[in-house]
């Protein structure tokens, strides 16, 4: 996903399974995992703020979230990039199988900060947490890669996110009210108790 600009991403999957097209009989030979299959890039224009809310983020690229300016623009300072009650899981780095995909990296924009808490994080290269409240474990959802990355049980995605409030959303991917436990959870998903035996 590439976007410029003011940017808000809420209560969203995004799969940077890029690799899923080479070799298949429907596909040209072209370079299947372009911007390096990053999951998300985040174009910056002068003064632009970016928010990632309750949304699950899966990729074998080279970055899950990579920032950086875009082409005619200039960094001033207040550019901004908050992310919250997120899943992020990494896997082996497609084009450099020797390690695993970076959870961000920011380019061109000195001084910007990925100002990321309450985040579930998992198979990444170098440091994990980024906030206090992240946690670095296995998030156990169920369709690893594919469109289903729901949160089982026994998850630590469930019940520890930030309140509903704020930037919060009262609501998730598939319009199910939040809380559905005792408390929020982290992830574009509110677990019932069927969607976890689903």
């Amino acid at each position: 996903l590439k976007s410029a600009g003011n940017t808000r991403i809420v209560n969203s999957l995004l799969v940077g399974n890029c690799a899923f097209f080479e070799g298949k009989a429907f596909t040209d030979n072209v370079d299947h995992c372009r911007a390096l299959g990053n999951t998300l890039e985040a174009s910056f224009t002068t003064g632009s703020s970016y928010e990632l809310i309750n949304s699950t983020l899966y990729g074998q690229g080279d970055v899950l979230v990579s920032m950086d300016i875009r082409e005619g623009h200039t960094c001033d300072g207040s550019e901004t990039f908050v992310a919250l009650n997120n899943i992020f899981i990494g896997n082996t780095d497609y084009h450099q199988p020797f390690e695993k995909t970076a959870l961000h990296y920011a380019q061109g924009c000195a001084g910007l900060v990925f100002n990321a808490d309450y985040g579930v994080i998992h198979n990444v290269k170098g440091t994990c947490a980024v906030g206090s409240n992240d946690i670095c474990a296995d998030p156990i959802v169920g369709g690893q890669g594919n469109s289903f990355m729901v949160p089982q049980s026994g998850s630590p995605a469930i019940d520890s996110g930030l309140s509903v409030g704020g930037l919060i959303p009262s609501i998730d991917l598939l319009k199910e009210t939040r809380p559905k436990g005792t408390g929020v959870d982290r992830g574009a998903y509110e677990v019932s108790a069927t969607k976890r035996s689903n």
